[in-house]
């Protein structure tokens, strides 16, 4: 969901894909909501992160803080975690 009018306070918050329209206290709410929905998952599992994603990415556009930050915690597993671990090997 992005702003109708980004400079005006009240403004409206429309989805980019259903182009449903909620208030700005709506917007705020849903992404609180996210926010402790994540806070739940254990950013050093993979699985979990990627899941996350799969299971909310109707509600967040590839932009939204969450997403970003829930993508920064899979690179940054990426090579350090059990199971992806980096080897020094790269093969194409």
């Amino acid at each position: 969901m992005f702003p109708k009018e980004p400079l005006e306070d009240d403004t409206k918050w429309q989805c980019e894909v259903c182009e449903r329209q909620v208030t700005g206290r709506q917007a705020s709410l849903a992404q609180a909501t996210l926010g402790r929905l994540l806070s739940i998952v254990d950013n050093r599992n993979i699985l979990q992160l990627e899941r996350f994603l799969s299971q909310h990415q109707q509600v967040m556009p590839s932009s939204n803080q969450i997403v970003i930050e829930v993508k920064c915690n899979i690179i940054r597993s990426y090579g350090h975690v059990k199971g992806y671990l980096w080897t020094g090997e790269y093969t194409v």
